[in-house]
């Protein structure tokens, strides 16, 4: 839930461009940067998002009692 709060919060700052969107000339090259520059904030908001909601582990990071019977077990 606090990742869809927090990404709402992110999307609801980023103008659209209504503009761009709506353009049928595919040669545009003003609302083609209007819609890259969209594009970007997007990514940016999902990836600012992502880093400050998912908990990031490291691969092989594991309790210092962790042993390999423990991985057949967590496998089974």
């Amino acid at each position: 839930m606090y990742y869809q709060s927090y990404l709402n919060s992110q999307l609801s700052t980023i103008a659209i461009p209504v503009d761009a969107l709506l353009c049928s000339n595919v040669y545009c090259h003003s609302h083609c940067t209007d819609l890259e520059c969209y594009y970007n904030n997007i990514i940016s908001s999902l990836t600012a998002a992502a880093s400050n909601c998912i908990l990031d582990v490291k691969v092989g990071l594991q309790k210092h009692w962790w042993t390999p019977d423990l991985d057949n077990l967590k496998q089974q």
